[in-house]
């Protein structure tokens, strides 16, 4: 069955966050009806999530308009060991949710919202996986949104 990337609903990604807490990495991409309460999902169910990286499309962005990081903002606790995160084609909306959040924080965190990237704390760059490392941990999932659908 040929299913739209942007078939895959928040609720499903919420469900999947619910039955995956032991996550430290998350990649989904194509996800173009994700909302606010799919990253909610992850920060409140997968308490060791390091990076999260969240996609729409070029021609359909997310569904994202920032309240969930005006809450990391005001709870602490909400993605507390997260290093990074990424969510390219969202709504330019969530700038000042953006902006809130790097000032609350005080670790650091590698924001990235649409094409722009802000950097807290000392403005060092999160470490990132070097081209041919392989990842060994049991706890990182990609999901390509197109791929997940396709196989339903």
């Amino acid at each position: 069955m040929d299913v739209p990337a942007h078939g895959l609903t928040s609720s499903s990604l919420i469900r999947l966050a619910k039955a995956c807490p032991k996550l430290t990495h998350v990649e989904i991409r194509g996800a173009t009806r994700a909302n606010d309460s799919v990253l909610y999902a992850f920060f409140d169910s997968c308490k060791n999530l390091e990076r999260i990286e969240i996609c729409g499309a070029d021609d359909c962005p997310g569904r994202f308009n920032g309240w969930v990081l005006k809450a990391m903002a005001l709870n602490p606790r909400l993605g507390k060991n997260l290093g990074a995160l990424i969510l390219t084609h969202q709504p330019e909306t969530m700038d000042q949710a953006a902006r809130d959040l790097y000032t609350a924080r005080k670790k650091q965190l590698q924001i990235s919202i649409g094409r722009v990237t802000v950097m807290l704390a000392d403005e060092e760059p999160v470490d990132e996986q070097k081209d041919g490392e392989e990842d060994e941990s049991d706890d990182s999932m990609e999901v390509d949104c197109k791929e997940a659908a396709d196989e339903e």
